[in-house]
């Protein structure tokens, strides 16, 4: 292990002649111990760069793939084709390392170049003893090229290293010290990391017009969803979509929340557009949900209904090709972009000011909805039983939706780290409810199949299924009381208040 840590120095050129034949004193040689090798690579990521966010690279060089991080040893893997998820590939120690930053979300090239390195070990002249080692990494594109020499330290050797690296401070200039240098350093020295994509982002000025302020996110939440839109057309994944839906979901929340910021009729057209652009896109959320949940229902099947399963799923995916044709035509169509469109110029519009509620500062309102969807959330939850309806349940999991919306949406103008206690107990109860929910439209969903189809199997797989769903739902309805009673709980509400008790410096604009 070395005793200090390695010094860096830019390339400046890529061979080690400049070291060699005396470059280092003629007490030191330089001996290959892996030579000079160029290799065309293709950096691989999700569409928010997860890997990259976790400092780890994905690079494939042919049928090749390596991850990359800090301080690990490499992952290696032969694999043919072009594999787009974490389960596409075969090495089961590349699939668990990829599957918790990908998710559900495809591999797509973000960047290729050439990739140069080698290793050289430095003895003593006359010795056999290596006293360092010089390494060489470099990476070059059309656009870009940087690279550096990296001098490591082998234990028991300092004296020497230290000598080899005045050497090379002299042929170099100065050296870069404590720099761990990898390709991941390379391509941040390169920013690289200015090329991710970023959801569209403002600073909010807590004492901001309200009327400003949710004009603003609304406009920043519908351009966040466009850039999601591509995806959906070339059908990548489908987490496109279902961001997209997100986005566009929290803008239609945030326009009906906030009653009197908006005029009336610019709350009304909004909220109409918003739902008109989110509607065609329901049923091909639909299908994937259910296929993205395939192995987990096919389990709960036994063995005599598999057959009218697997007729079903090829149903379902029939049905979602479709679907997903149908919405790629919308959003090619004249009639989503004058919809969207209408949105942004609703959203641009100069503000009116015309009434109290939006001339009141921005955080005094988001103040108050939240105290006020807080303390509804806790009265109704506290009120259900088990014989509440089960509409009543979902209106509980709609308002938890809309408070974590504005947590969420208004968060800079909190204290962050007061907001991650309430969102983290926020979360148990909210995946109640809605796996709760989850389990009520799976539940129509799969009884709008089976009615569409004449094949007995089918029909059975189905009523098998719908069977075991309502039962699993029965039994979470069970879990919604003592959640909501955790939730509302003298310790969450003390978190509330000291939320809204603090106030925050404004921002600029």
């Amino acid at each position: 292990m070395p005793d200090t840590q390695s010094l860096a120095w830019p390339v400046t050129i890529l061979e080690p002649d400049l070291f060699d034949n005396g470059g280092l004193g003629e007490k030191l040689s330089l001996e290959v111990r892996s030579p000079l090798k160029a290799e065309d690579v293709t950096l691989l990521d999700d569409f928010d760069w997860h890997l990259w966010q976790d400092n780890r690279l994905l690079v494939k060089n042919g049928n090749e793939y390596q991850l990359l991080a800090p301080a690990a040893e490499p992952i290696s893997a032969v694999q043919s084709g072009s594999p787009q998820f974490s389960w596409d590939f075969t090495s089961p120690a590349l699939v668990e390392a990829l599957a918790d930053r990908l998710t559900l979300r495809a591999l797509r090239p973000i960047l290729a170049g050439r990739v140069t390195q080698a290793w050289w070990n430095i003895r003593e002249a006359g010795e056999d003893k290596i006293v360092c080692r010089l390494q060489l990494l470099h990476f070059q594109n059309e656009m870009h090229s940087q690279g550096y020499w990296q001098l490591v330290p082998l234990r028991g050797y300092q004296q020497e290293f230290d000598k080899v690296a005045r050497r090379m401070d002299k042929i170099l200039g100065e050296s870069l010290a404590n720099l761990p240098v990898d390709l991941h350093f390379i391509l941040a020295d390169l920013a690289l990391d200015d090329a991710r994509p970023r959801a569209a982002t403002i600073h909010l000025d807590s004492t901001a017009a309200s009327e400003v302020a949710v004009a603003g996110m609304v406009l920043n939440l519908v351009r966040d969803a466009q850039r999601h839109v591509p995806g959906i057309i070339e059908d990548v994944d489908s987490e496109f979509l279902h961001d997209f839906r997100v986005q566009l979901r929290k803008a239609r929340s945030l326009v009906q929340i906030t009653k009197g910021a908006l005029s009336a009729p610019r709350q009304a057209s909004l909220k109409t557009l918003l739902a008109d652009i989110m509607r065609p896109t329901g049923l091909l959320r639909d299908l994937d949900v259910f296929l993205l949940e395939q192995q987990y229902y096919r389990s709960l099947l036994p063995e005599i209904h598999q057959s009218g399963f697997d007729q079903l799923i090829r149903n379902v995916k029939n049905a979602r090709n479709q679907a997903c044709k149908t919405l790629q035509q919308y959003l090619h169509s004249d009639t989503y972009n004058t919809q969207l469109a209408s949105i942004i110029d609703l959203a641009g519009e100069p503000a009116e000011l015309a009434s109290t509620s939006s001339q009141q500062p921005i955080y005094l309102l988001v103040n108050q909805l939240i105290s006020k969807r807080y303390r509804k959330i806790c009265r109704n939850g506290l009120a259900i039983t088990d014989d509440t309806p089960d509409e009543d349940v979902h209106n509980l999991r709609i308002e938890c939706k809309k408070l974590r919306y504005l947590l969420t949406i208004f968060g800079e103008l909190y204290d962050a780290a007061t907001l991650k206690k309430i969102i983290k107990r926020m979360k148990g109860l909210q995946t109640i409810l809605g796996n709760f929910n989850d389990y009520a439209v799976q539940q129509e969903f799969l009884a709008m199949q089976s009615a569409k189809s004449r094949s007995q199997p089918l029909q059975m797989a189905v009523s098998g299924l719908i069977a075991v769903i309502f039962q699993q739902q029965r039994q979470l309805r069970q879990q919604v009381c003592s959640a909501i009673t955790e939730f509302a709980a003298p310790e969450t509400t003390a978190i509330i208040d000291t939320l809204l008790a603090k106030e925050t410096e404004p921002c600029e604009l």
